[in-house]
């Protein structure tokens, strides 16, 4: 008698400790099958069974081996650990453009394919019996021999007509999915597999059982008593198969400390989003409780418009600049005009005047359009970014937007106080600018001025800081490219302090052709490179934004960079603020797809409290979604 099981795991330690149940109208997205059609919108009161199975699958096979999550109760419809389960369904069913070979279409085929072989004429049907023995067990079996549990559909209820749709439909309500794990085999052809049943979480005995060895031409019955017993209306199993899948990273739903909560903002009223204009946050006073993001579109009817928030989520038509169209982002900055003031957000986007153009508050209620001009011997070619500069610790805020010249030579656009000037602030030697990295301010004790430092790709493969004394002079550093690896994208920069009252050190995060995120970083005398490798799973497709973390005033800066990744999912690659840096799968809106990528802000509920980053982006969907990590 052979008896194989896959080592390390049991039900009762490697499955959910929660039950596969959830209040009626617990949504999750449509499903559409073959012959059926789509189903509305599903209801999770009716099951996740192959979310529970491909995610404790996912948690098994991961590297390193994952616990499920210690939860006992079923999360909460919105949570992110019930996003991965609904989402996992539908991985477990397939997608229409798989046609047949869909598990999702295979259990409809075989609901209406008999137990038996038919021959009709000269024509032969093989029926669920012989396919079982003779084409999944030995499936089944490889896959539990070799160490992985091996997912199964159960396919229940009474043989259905093809053109019977209801009777079909209804048998849908009498299958079920399941995670063999193990499996006894005697001489005389009696087969018991072990599975880990979502319906009873903690049973390591849940079995299906059969005998392989009578004549596979005729229905062979399968029991499965304990399965059965925990299925509304139960379960007469009459055929099962080795599911397709791939696996999945399941760490959303154990991501280092960040806990995922996505809402819909919705979208502008009347138009719909057409352009992306970046995020920032403001503190009516320096002793305000709370910052509120500010988001800002275009909408197709060419304004932009504005999401803001209060004790409501407001959205807010800004109109346009007069006579120009929006035709790009400079960035989204705030500016204190004293350490008492108001933070006033401060738009800057280049128009179709060829002219820069900001939308900027007064500090209360009132908002105004700036037409800021040109470089006055040079064209517009890029839009590079913006910040704001104190040249003491009480100094008012002074922004400065950069962008390049069709002179091929950097702009900086600032403001003295009275006025605004346009500043030259030439090329790097021997390149040309090819894009920005971000740029930033660097204090080197609390008591210095800010620096600016603008972080820019060169067409010589290079990275090129443009950066200040802090007093009156800009000069060009040569920081050079990840040692094994070309720049492929540009995805941000931050300063991190150590402590409250560290030098700030820069950090600018570059995708090279490896496929890695590479990080050049200040150790405070100088300049490094760290491959910091990439999401498992997936490649970085672009970069929402990045941001440091302070767990108390006191705690140190813990950066925080967000990226999109080509499996669809938002990813954070953080440190712990000492030496440690993770990759955290934060997943992705419950019922959308991601379209387009706003920024990342961080907020705060109280002068004590965390500072927690939120995410903002679009869906295929045409809304706005906010990621809150908690």
């Amino acid at each position: 008698m052979a008896f194989t099981r896959v080592p390390g795991f049991l039900p009762s330690q490697s499955g959910f400790h929660f039950s596969n149940s959830w209040p009626a109208d617990t949504k999750y997205p449509a499903i559409t099958l073959p012959v059926v059609g789509t189903i509305a919108s599903g209801d999770a009161s009716n099951g996740l069974c192959g979310g529970f199975t491909l995610a404790a699958l996912d948690l098994f096979c991961h590297v390193p081996r994952l616990s499920p999550p210690p939860d006992t109760t079923q999360p909460a419809g919105d949570s992110t650990i019930f996003n991965y389960l609904s989402g996992r369904l539908m991985d477990s069913l397939g997608s229409v453009g798989q046609g047949g070979s869909a598990n999702g279409a295979r259990v409809v085929e075989w609901i209406h394919t008999p137990g038996h072989d038919v021959v009709v004429q000269l024509l032969s049907g093989v029926g669920l019996a012989r396919r079982v023995v003779q084409q999944e067990w030995p499936k089944i079996k490889m896959d539990i021999d070799s160490g992985v549990p091996s997912p199964l559909s159960l396919v229940g209820g009474p043989y259905r007509d093809i053109i019977d749709i209801a009777g079909i439909i209804d048998s849908l309500h009498h299958c079920h999915q399941v995670l063999a794990y193990a499996y006894q085999l005697d001489t005389t052809g009696n087969l018991t597999l072990l599975v880990y049943d979502c319906n009873d979480p903690g049973n390591d005995n849940s079995a299906l059982t059969m005998n392989i060895a009578g004549d596979p031409a005729q229905t062979i019955p399968i029991a499965s008593p304990a399965i059965s017993a925990k299925m509304s209306g139960g379960i007469d199993v009459r055929g099962f198969f080795r599911s397709d899948y791939q696996v999945h990273d399941p760490s959303v739903m154990l991501s280092s400390g960040l806990n995922p909560h996505w809402t819909n903002m919705g979208k502008p009223q009347g138009p719909k989003v057409r352009g992306l204009l970046g995020a920032v946050t403001v503190m009516d006073t320096p002793n305000s409780p709370s910052v509120r993001p500010h988001v800002f579109f275009e909408g197709d009817d060419y304004n932009l418009w504005c999401l803001w928030f209060s004790s409501v989520v407001n959205w807010t038509n800004m109109g346009k600049p007069q006579g120009a169209n929006i035709t790009g982002l400079v960035g989204a900055i705030t500016v204190m005009d004293t350490p008492r003031s108001p933070q006033r957000p401060h738009l800057f986007v280049a128009g179709s005047d060829g002219h820069i153009w900001c939308r900027s508050s007064d500090g209360v209620s009132t908002w105004i359009w700036t037409n800021l001009g040109k470089p006055p011997a040079a064209n517009i070619r890029g839009l590079l970014g913006t910040v704001s500069v104190k040249d003491t610790p009480t100094s008012a805020q002074r922004p400065h937007a950069f962008v390049e010249g069709n002179d091929y030579n950097l702009w900086c656009l600032w403001y003295g106080g009275s006025a605004w000037h346009w500043t030259n602030m030439g090329k790097p030697q021997g390149a040309n600018i090819t894009g920005s990295v971000g740029v930033v301010t660097v204090m080197d004790t609390p008591a210095s001025p800010q620096r600016p430092h603008l972080f820019v790709a060169g067409s010589d493969g290079h990275i090129w800081c443009r950066s200040s004394d802090g007093v009156s002079t800009w000069s060009w550093a040569n920081l050079g490219k990840p040692p094994a690896a070309n720049i492929r994208g540009l995805l941000g920069a931050v300063t991190v302090k150590d402590t409250p009252t560290s030098a700030q050190r820069p950090h600018a995060f570059v995708e090279g052709d490896d496929y890695n995120l590479w990080c050049l970083w200040y150790g405070g005398s100088a300049w490094h490179w760290t491959n910091m490798g990439k999401p498992q799973g997936a490649n970085i497709t672009g970069s929402v934004g990045v941001v440091t973390v302070m767990d108390t005033p006191a705690s140190p800066q813990r950066p925080h960079l967000f990226v999109a990744g080509s499996d669809g999912h938002i990813w954070c690659r953080s440190t712990d603020g000492v030496s440690t840096w993770t990759w955290a799968n934060v997943g992705k809106p419950p019922a959308a797809n991601i379209s387009g990528l706003v920024g990342a802000v961080t907020v705060v509920d109280a002068a004590s409290s965390i500072l927690r980053p939120q995410l903002f982006v679009t869906g295929n969907d045409g809304n706005v979604w906010l990621d809150r990590l908690a």
